[in-house]
């Protein structure tokens, strides 16, 4: 058996990795996958995510399709919006947008109102009779 010569490999670009190195992914993998960034992509920060038990994170933000789960219109969750909701409200990484945007402000509105008429209901007197409606134990 005889053996094949080898070449040597090029010097390597210096890495720019990122500042929070997670043991979930290995410096190789991260340049070779942002290799293959797509066009007008937006890096993901790493030490702005939430904690996820998962092989692999997100490293872009690229703009995805869907059809709003409410309405069933066509809709796009921008980069912009996921690097929000990822980064800066620290939502899980598995999390999808699954309503349009007018959708969601219907529902933040609904929850609002919520919110302010059972503070207006705590604020009120208390029925004369309450006793005798509370749950006997």
């Amino acid at each position: 058996m005889t053996r094949r010569k080898t070449t040597p490999l090029p010097p390597r670009p210096p890495l720019t990795l990122p500042a929070h190195w997670p043991a979930y992914t290995t410096p190789e993998y991260y340049v070779w996958t942002m290799a293959r960034l797509p066009k007008g992509a937006i890096v993901a920060d790493w030490s702005k995510q939430h904690p996820h038990n998962s092989y692999s994170p997100l490293f872009w933000y690229e703009d995805r399709p869907g059809v709003c789960k409410t309405c069933s219109a066509p809709f796009v969750f921008t980069k912009e919006a996921q690097r929000h909701c990822y980064e800066e409200l620290k939502f899980p990484i598995y999390a999808e947008a699954v309503r349009c945007a007018p959708c969601r402000a219907k529902i933040r509105e609904t929850k609002r109102a919520q919110r302010e008429h059972m503070a207006e209901m705590a604020a009120r007197e208390p029925h004369p009779h309450e006793a005798f409606f509370k749950k006997r134990s």
